[in-house]
């Protein structure tokens, strides 16, 4: 499965969370470990579904980028 993951600037850390997963977030003080630190996360939080016998949340987010001229 393939989850939509936001990675946002904050303060000097970088912060993440999934749309389609409330609940699950993370950090990192650069882009590249926040994004280590979300898949961890991640996994984490879908192997503690498992465990609690929770639903896994399905995947429905899609993320796109568009691109604008300043005028």
């Amino acid at each position: 499965m393939n989850y939509t993951v936001i990675i946002e600037p904050d303060d000097g850390v970088f912060s993440v969370y999934f749309p389609d997963v409330p609940g699950c977030f993370s950090c990192g003080d650069t882009y590249d470990e926040a994004f280590e630190n979300a898949q961890i996360a991640l996994q984490e939080y879908l192997s503690a579904c498992r465990d609690f016998g929770k639903p896994i949340p399905e995947p429905k987010s899609r993320a796109a980028t568009i691109s604008v001229t300043a005028s």
